[in-house]
């Protein structure tokens, strides 16, 4: 069984490692605390059955983001005059 560390996890998904930590003590994502003191910092590893899940769970893509459809410029109606349009 393969496990992965916090930093791994959020490399995986593009995200900071403070997120990663919020979605296991949020109890989205499963981990498991390696530490040897349980009231020490902790050390999470989350086993590959766990990220298949919580990719299952989340509708997780792989890659970039899609990107954003921009607006239209309005038109405006005839013989109206658009001061703030740079000239």
């Amino acid at each position: 069984m393969e496990t992965f560390t916090v930093n791994q996890v959020a490399e995986v998904f593009h995200v900071h490692r403070d997120t990663v930590v919020y979605w296991i003590r949020s109890a989205e994502l499963s981990a498991i605390n390696i530490a040897r003191k349980k009231d020490g910092m902790p050390r999470y590893r989350i086993t590959d059955e766990a990220l298949k899940n919580f990719r299952l769970r989340r509708g997780a893509v792989e890659g970039p983001p899609p990107p954003r459809p921009r607006h239209q410029k309005t038109k405006l109606p005839d013989g109206w005059v658009d001061v703030f349009a740079k000239p």
